[in-house]
């Protein structure tokens, strides 16, 4: 944590009504997705002040919201420096869930290597870094892939991803990746035909522990979109917890929420993604889990030291 706020543009928030938590989402969901509403009702049943603030309405003053859950900030992808600077600033001002640090992490997909090395069973995946040179075609040979996917590293809701097969590698996939290397990190991974036939498995977990799956068609970035309630097996969620385990002793925390994509694959369960800032967790479909969240956060906010903003004398009136 910084021992000074960093710069960020707020306009005077001196009038600025506090609030216990905070929903953060984006400005095109002033009010929050579909399956946060349930979160929200949870919170407000006990007798919390809870509000839906965007990540940068610069009219909000940080400093007077107790705790701010990371939500449905779904445009971080399109001003990622942007959301850092605001990240840096907002675990000076308040206590973020899940934390700054998991956020910082967890938004470059480069995450998959750490969890490789932890023995975790990942999608093959190939990082291209800014101004690479090399054609797509000449890292699929070396792979021996005849389909793929290509998308930026840091990336939302199936943003500037594409699959190119055959022929489409040596002109629109090489013309999709050069483009993205321009300016960013690209990945590229072989389509695995599992996402089609066998779906994505979403499994959900709160304070640790294993609450409830979905099964998701391929590149749906969840909320009110197509997905099913799905019982995991005993192997999906061993492994899902294998993956929570892998990725707290990486960042040295327990995660309050969690998802976890996996796809079968002739090994078991393979990784698809570890979704841990702002991930649909498909309240819609548990109840119980809007509960259990609700607990944990008033849990967060009754007991959680202060950020150093309000240690260093800046009060809020909650």
């Amino acid at each position: 944590m910084s021992a000074e706020a960093p710069p960020f543009d707020q306009a005077d928030a001196a009038d600025f009504p506090p609030c216990e938590i905070a929903l953060v989402t984006w400005e095109d969901l002033p009010d929050g997705a579909a399956d946060d509403r349930p979160l929200f009702e949870a919170l407000e049943r006990r007798g919390r002040q809870v509000r839906f603030l965007c990540w940068n309405d610069e009219t909000v003053d940080w400093t007077r919201v107790g705790v701010a859950v990371l939500r449905s900030t779904w445009n971080y992808h399109k001003q990622p420096e942007t959301f850092l600077g605001w990240l840096d600033a907002a675990e000076f001002q308040t206590r973020l869930v899940n934390s700054a640090a998991v956020a910082r992490w967890n938004l470059d997909k480069r995450y998959l290597r750490a969890l490789a090395a932890k023995g975790i069973l990942t999608t093959p995946t190939v990082f291209v870094d800014r101004g690479d040179g090399r054609t797509l075609r000449e890292i699929c040979e070396i792979r021996d892939w005849n389909d793929v996917v290509v998308k930026p590293a840091v990336s939302c809701a199936a943003h500037d991803t594409q699959r190119f097969a055959d022929r489409a590698i040596d002109d629109e996939g090489d013309a999709h990746l050069a483009a993205i290397t321009q300016t960013r990190i690209a990945m590229i991974q072989p389509f695995l035909p599992a996402v089609n036939f066998e779906r994505e498995r979403s499994l959900m977990f709160v304070a640790g522990e294993y609450s409830h799956a979905v099964l998701r068609t391929a590149f749906n970035p969840g909320g009110e979109h197509s997905e099913d309630p799905f019982d995991a097996s005993d192997a999906e969620i061993d492994f899902a917890r294998e993956t929570l385990a892998a990725a707290e002793s990486i960042l040295e925390e327990r995660l309050a929420y969690a998802r976890v994509d996996l796809i079968p694959s002739a090994d078991g369960p393979m990784l698809m993604e570890l979704e841990l800032v702002e991930p649909s967790l498909f309240l819609i479909h548990r109840a119980q889990a809007a509960e259990d969240l609700a607990d944990l956060l008033e849990g967060i906010w009754r007991t959680a030291p202060p950020p150093p903003a309000l240690e260093r004398g800046r009060r809020s009136s909650w």
